[in-house]
């Protein structure tokens, strides 16, 4: 049998609650990840600090999103922005 070296990924098996006392399924989270590790980890990085590997030539570099700042949204800087204004960046990309 064969051992695959990376194959030992985190899953997430239980529901989370984040602010707004806003419930998300582990289902649910799990598609984010994929969809991240699928589209967006090249460029923004693993921990999505900016520091993929396709980013390294990219100006502007990609964002880091560690630092929980927002460029793109409908909000006052350093405001939170709504989900809306990420579900928008999401599916549209910056141009």
């Amino acid at each position: 049998p064969f051992v695959l070296a990376g194959c030992d990924e985190a899953h997430f098996k239980e529901n989370k609650i984040f602010a707004g006392s806003k419930e998300v399924t582990a289902k649910t989270l799990n598609l984010g990840r994929a969809t991240y590790m699928e589209y967006c980890v090249q460029c923004h990085g693993k921990d999505g600090n900016g520091a993929g590997p396709a980013g390294m030539g990219m100006y502007p570099p990609p964002r880091n999103f560690t630092l929980g700042i927002f460029k793109f949204t409908d909000v006052v800087s350093g405001e939170i922005p709504h989900d809306e204004d990420l579900y928008k960046i999401i599916k549209g990309g910056l141009h």
